[in-house]
């Protein structure tokens, strides 16, 4: 079997030459304008302090954020040693929605759980807890962590119901892009030649589109435990009404039941369902949490769009493949083309988006997300190999050979989209957790704890002892040093010492104050005025 021609198509080229020099102006100028932001929204600073002890009841719980949070569907509780909660009040958020509060009783002496809950702008939500002692009810592990996030990692052992969550994203997006790139390619090729060929793709409209709305449906049924605060009526309508996933969500289903009325049957309506689902999906994802928005929004959108016209000419080729060999010789040209074009804006947009994102390029190499991101990069390498392939043997007119390469391709856009299902659910920031660091040795022993282990107020806890002849030490001095930049000279950190016992020392004030590389200078001087140096780098995100 061979193609007798492969016809060009010149006037969907110049169209693409023009396109690619819009879309190229868009991408240098988000590369000039972008700043860095935040992707899911993360605890910087709580009162109490996450694993504190209290000799007073405080009057509140403040949990300060690094992002505007959703005004509706947040949530502190505090639970007692039993579990229970101390309180019935609903929490408050601040005016500029970066703060949530819950006013408290008086407590009593014990160890408190703070639990609380909150939607990030992007949509994601985030959960996270810690604990504080009032009174002398015990000791509270300084290992602790101030905040565990929900999809801000990915384990190896999935629950239940993450499992259906990843599997739901992946249904979701594979439906997504096909759908559109199905409906993008019916619009711009020739009407079908027979009856046959019309009544088959008047058959995939229909299907594909339900698809979508059975995967999207699906989608909203595995995301909704994480999103609602409680199981009602009340609690849904707040999350459509007063989120912005929620208007994502209304936004989309929208769509969808339009779209069984209007594709296929107006041409001017149709193109306006395929521009405006990307615009849906945009509402909901990682361009809503950045500055600024409508850069980002804008790459997002591109990057949905491109990736969908790649997607659903892979379907289209493969729909007609077997009965209507013509339908394909005449089509692939046309799509060989924009396919390229695909690739390329599917690369811009996604390094732009990546530097809008990522303070430093390197912090790819520590997160899932960027791990995944590499993964994915190399994929699209490769697809970029498959395609040159093809455009080679569509000049042989080797249609046996063709089929194989585009059953490769398909299988490497259900690989990509599967990391893109995970990966977008991921924060593509690294998380800092309470730095704890100890150490051991016959000149005596120590344990630092800096919490939060991020840029802003810390507070930071040592207790250090000398050799067991003079255990308490004479004197205990520290010093921070940004290790990027060695002009910056190294910060002296006042300790203070704890009058109930000379070997505890602390203060809490603005000790980090930027991410970077810091390297911690602790030196302990013992009685006989020996002094023992230790030195930690970490990295502070």
């Amino acid at each position: 079997m061979s193609f007798k021609s492969m016809d060009r198509s010149p006037p969907a080229m110049h169209v693409s030459q023009r396109i690619v020099k819009i879309l190229l102006f868009m991408m240098m100028l988000f590369v000039v304008c972008a700043k860095p932001g935040y992707a899911h929204s993360t605890l910087v600073d709580a009162s109490p302090p996450a694993n504190s002890s209290l000799t007073e009841s405080p009057d509140h719980i403040r949990l300060l954020f690094n992002e505007r949070l959703e005004k509706e569907l947040f949530e502190i509780k505090v639970l007692d040693k039993n579990g229970r909660p101390t309180t019935k009040q609903a929490a408050e958020m601040s005016l500029d929605q970066k703060e949530i509060s819950l006013q408290l009783p008086t407590l009593s002496e014990g160890i408190y759980t703070v639990s609380y809950k909150i939607i990030s702008a992007d949509g994601h939500p985030v959960k996270g807890s810690y604990v504080f002692m009032m009174g002398s009810a015990g000791s509270v592990s300084p290992d602790g962590q101030a905040g565990l996030e929900i999809g801000g990692g990915l384990s190896l052992h999935l629950s239940l119901l993450q499992a259906a969550m990843y599997g739901a994203r992946f249904l979701f997006y594979v439906s997504f892009l096909t759908v559109i790139g199905w409906m993008f390619w019916r619009l711009i090729t020739p009407p079908a030649p027979s009856d046959v060929l019309i009544r088959m793709q008047k058959r995939w409209d229909f299907y594909l589109q339900l698809l979508f709305a059975a995967a999207f449906l699906l989608l909203m049924a595995a995301q909704l435990p994480e999103l609602l605060i409680s199981p009602d009526l009340q609690s849904f309508r707040e999350l459509l009404t007063g989120t912005r996933i929620g208007h994502s969500w209304l936004f989309t289903l929208g769509l969808i039941a339009v779209g069984f009325f209007v594709n296929g049957r107006s041409k001017v309506l149709t193109w306006g369902w395929v521009l405006l689902l990307p615009a849906a999906k945009v509402l909901n994802g990682h361009a809503m949490s950045f500055e600024p928005v409508t850069q980002l929004a804008q790459l997002n959108y591109l990057h949905l769009l491109f990736a969908s016209i790649w997607t659903g000419g892979i379907v289209f080729v493969l729909l007609h493949w077997r009965k209507h060999q013509e339908t394909v010789q005449h089509f692939l040209p046309r799509f060989s083309s924009l396919a390229l074009l695909s690739i390329v804006v599917l690369t811009l947009s996604g390094v732009c988006f990546a530097l809008g994102i990522l303070p430093k390029w390197t912090y790819v190499l520590y997160t899932q997300w960027g791990k995944l991101l590499l993964v994915k990069s190399v994929l699209v390498i490769v697809v970029c190999a498959i395609g040159g392939i093809l455009r080679y043997r569509m000049k042989k007119k080797a249609a046996q050979a063709l089929w194989t390469f585009i059953k490769i391709d398909a299988a490497l856009i259900l690989l990509i989209v599967l990391i893109v299902g995970i990966f977008t659910y991921l924060n593509p920031l690294p998380m800092n957790s309470p730095l704890v660091w100890q150490e051991k040795s016959e000149k005596g022993d120590f344990r630092m704890q800096v919490s939060p282990h991020s840029p802003g107020v810390n507070t930071i806890t040592i207790t250090a002892h000398g050799p067991v002849d003079a255990p308490v030490p004479k004197d205990v001095r520290l010093f921070i040093q940004n290790v990027d930049d060695s002009s910056v000279a190294p910060i002296e950190v006042p300790l203070e010492r704890a009058s109930s016992d000379p070997s505890q020392f602390s203060v809490k004030g603005p000790f980090l104050p930027f991410a970077g590389k810091w390297n911690f200078e602790l030196r302990v001087m013992d009685r006989n005025d020996d002094e023992t140096v230790y030195d930690k780098a970490s990295l502070v995100y």
